[in-house]
């Protein structure tokens, strides 16, 4: 019984990789499934033992906690719970997942899949949909969040840097024996994912899609068998990011035509909304709030509540129209925990990134630069669709791909 149990625990975590990168509202549903399963497959002792005595579980574990112990300080409990509820995946996953070893192969291999199949399945059904539009409609959705069906772009463009990053590993691991009908079904794939990702407009995203192709190809041509390899990735890259930019990103419809039209007029708007132009205002607002409470913060949940109080003090109404958030998460999480906290969430990233760095694990590694490069640009720990990604792939990754 118990092993049919671990098999249903198993396929409940593939799902929840397939489930992620597009049906994020069916992923909570299988986390409850799979920490029912995980609850009855027993060894409840052991597994909490394992958890406990991993000091990476803790560090991540603890993040959470602190955000628990910080209901303390905030004066709207109610908000400060919904936070609570938003972040339990950072809590909950190394719990599960500390105690799983190493998986086989096999394992990966399965997991990697759904979460690549996810990301793949939603684009075609995004790109389906904008054609449908455009040729039965009229209407040009071929980019930016028009596109993005189900997902905000910044959150879909930095869940497919990491597909990319599952391709190149097994494209490229010498541990891994794929067919030339297989290395070839990856390029196709790899190349759909870029194509997406010029669709999405992200700019978080396309700074850490290129840093990614430097690595892959810096890495390939390192390896004499691969430098031919690595000259036709180059060169195809070049190709497909010209010519999809050009048939279906077209001047009138690229985000990035906004940034020439800021850096021509040379000035800042506070009443805009467009996404260059609020950050810089919303950074402001949130350094007026850290510097009333720069050590212990609001409390949970507050950054937010915080924010629009002082959008409308200094008369940001861009910012206080639609009610952003900070947009930052390192500051999001100032404003809520303070310095403390900041500490507490870097210390998540950076001694991990340090043990990725000396045991040579690219994967992990670059997946902690993914997610530190986009935490500058969104509050990725402010919502499920990150808390749920990194509590997930971040205790995978760390306990039991190592790689």
């Amino acid at each position: 019984m118990s092993s049919i149990i671990s098999k249903i625990k198993f396929y409940l975590l593939v799902l929840i990789a397939f489930f992620i990168p597009g049906y994020i509202f069916l992923t909570p549903l299988c986390i409850v499934l799979f920490i029912l399963a995980w609850v009855l497959e027993g060894n409840l002792k052991q597994k909490v033992n394992a958890w406990w005595k991993n000091k990476y579980a803790l560090l991540f574990s603890g993040f959470y906690l602190l955000y628990v112990l910080w209901l303390a300080f905030t004066p709207d409990l109610q908000t400060g719970l919904f936070n609570i509820e938003v972040k339990l995946s950072l809590g909950i996953f190394p719990i599960l997942l500390a105690y799983e070893g190493k998986f086989s192969d096999e394992k990966q291999n399965k997991l990697m899949w759904a979460f690549i199949s996810g990301c793949a399945v939603n684009g075609i059904i995004c790109l389906v949909h904008a054609i449908w539009k455009y040729y039965i409609l009229g209407i040009y959705q071929f980019t930016y969040s028009q596109f993005s069906m189900f997902l905000h772009p910044s959150y879909y463009s930095m869940y497919i840097d990491l597909a990319l990053l599952f391709i190149f590993y097994r494209a490229a691991s010498s541990q891994i024996n794929i067919s030339v009908k297989g290395k070839a079904g990856l390029v196709f794939i790899a190349i759909f994912l870029l194509i997406l990702l010029i669709l999405l407009q992200s700019k978080a995203g396309m700074i850490c899609t290129v840093l990614l192709l430097g690595s892959f190809l810096v890495k390939l041509f390192m390896n004499k068998t691969y430098r031919k390899a690595a000259i036709i990735t180059l060169l195809g890259c070049i190709a497909i990011a010209a010519g999809t930019y050009y048939s279906l990103v077209t001047k009138q419809h690229s985000r990035f035509n906004m940034i020439e039209t800021l850096a021509a007029s040379g000035k800042m708007d506070s009443t805009s909304s467009e996404s260059t132009q609020a950050r810089f205002f919303i950074s402001k607002a949130a350094k007026e709030v850290i510097a009333e409470k720069p050590f212990l913060g609001y409390g949970t949940g507050q950054a937010w509540g915080k924010l629009q109080e002082q959008y409308k003090k200094d008369g940001y109404t861009g910012s206080s129209k639609h009610m952003l958030n900070a947009h930052n998460q390192y500051l999001q999480c100032i404003i809520d925990t303070g310095f403390i906290g900041l500490i507490c969430m870097l210390g998540c990233f950076i001694i991990p990134l340090i043990k990725a760095v000396r045991e040579k694990r690219f994967v992990y590694g670059s997946f902690l630069c993914i997610l530190l490069i986009n935490m500058f640009v969104e509050s990725m720990l402010e919502q499920q669709a990150g808390t749920m990604f990194y509590g997930l792939f971040n205790s995978i990754l760390m306990f039991n791909f190592v790689i």
